[in-house]
C-alpha cells in the first residue's frame, strides 16, 4: 500500500503520515523495509490509539 493509499484510508494528508511514520521509526515502533512496515511493538501501538 502506497502512502497515499494510506492517507487516503486515514483521511489524511501524505505529509502527515510521512511525519508520523518517520516518527514511530525514530521511537522504535516500526521498521520499514522497502514498501513493507513491519510492527516492532504491537503494544504501544495499541496503546497509542487510545
Amino acid at each position: 500500500m502506497s502512502r497515499d493509499n494510506l492517507a487516503s484510508m486515514a483521511g489524511m494528508a501524505t505529509e502527515t503520515v510521512s511525519r508520523i511514520l518517520s516518527d514511530f521509526k525514530d521511537e522504535g515502533l516500526i521498521e520499514r523495509k522497502g514498501s513493507q512496515i513491519l510492527i516492532l511493538d504491537h503494544l504501544k501501538l495499541h496503546t497509542m490509539k487510545n
